[in-house]
């Protein structure tokens, strides 16, 4: 049987359709779907393919939703999983220069950073995009890469480092 998440088109194979509609997933879903499908977007510079991400990250969490304790860095790290198995498939960078169609910058998000922070290496940009865009703590982001917190913290900051230089050459 499938459900239906009408607010964003979700659909889930699962075996019990009331076990999701009005459950703690369901709460959970609509609290934290804008940021995942945000961050996914960030990742891979393309609406659609940002939202089929992040539909998959949630499918795969509702699949295990009762056997994980902390759901929203588990949702973020398959996100990433999947944005990194994407670039590897598709053989592309982060998307740099979009078109108009398929930009997206989020709300109160200066394009010029956005980016900026999606030039940065890989490895680099995702702990931004998890930072500042999907606003997790420090704490969150190193669960979510299943990296040390001082390794997040000295990425973030050759991450500033690096925009610093980018932003400062540009506008200059």
């Amino acid at each position: 049987m499938t459900v239906v998440l009408r607010d964003h088109g979700w659909v889930a194979r699962v075996r019990d359709v009331e076990a999701v509609e009005g459950s703690e997933f369901g709460v959970f879903y609509a609290e934290q779907w804008s940021d995942v499908a945000g961050f996914c977007t960030a990742l891979v510079g393309s609406v659609t393919v940002g939202e089929d991400l992040a539909q998959e990250a949630f499918t795969r969490l509702c699949a295990r939703w009762r056997l994980v304790s902390e759901p929203r860095p588990y949702v973020f790290r398959i996100a990433k999983n999947l944005a990194s198995r994407h670039h590897r498939q598709t053989a592309h960078e982060l998307l740099v220069d979009e078109t108009p169609e398929t930009a997206t910058n989020p709300a109160g998000v200066d394009p010029l950073v956005l980016q900026a922070v999606r030039s940065l290496p890989q490895r680099l940009s995702v702990v931004v995009l998890l930072h500042y865009y999907a606003d997790l703590p420090l704490a969150e982001v190193a669960s979510v890469l299943r990296r040390p917190l001082g390794s997040v913290k000295r990425q973030l900051h050759e991450a500033r480092t690096a925009l610093s230089e980018t932003l400062g050459a540009d506008n200059a």
